[in-house]
């Protein structure tokens, strides 16, 4: 993802019209963490109806394995959320001070 974001801004017209047809820009993504972006990035996908564009979409964003996310990504920035708050339930994370 981050590198499809720096190709977009380094000027990718595939990287940037990827973005756009999730009606996003480089200025959007710019000043967010990368985890607030692959969520807004999310919340874009998963109003995507099309599947073959969404799957297109995911692959030229995450590279190959993009549409392996897809299941993940469907609930958008809300499903992520609910996931990491599942791990954090099972004790899956590691917080900074047991890294």
């Amino acid at each position: 993802m981050q590198r499809s974001i720096v190709n977009a801004a380094k000027g990718s017209e595939i990287a940037q019209e990827a973005l756009s047809l999730l009606n996003l820009s480089i200025r959007d993504l710019e000043n967010l963490a990368p985890d607030e972006q692959l969520k807004l990035i999310a919340d874009r996908l998963a109003a995507v109806e099309d599947s073959t564009l969404k799957a297109a979409l995911a692959m030229e964003l995450f590279g190959r394995s993009g549409t392996a996310l897809l299941p993940m990504m469907s609930g958008g920035a809300r499903g992520i959320e609910e996931l990491q708050q599942s791990a954090r339930s099972l004790g899956l994370t590691m917080s900074t001070e047991d890294a």
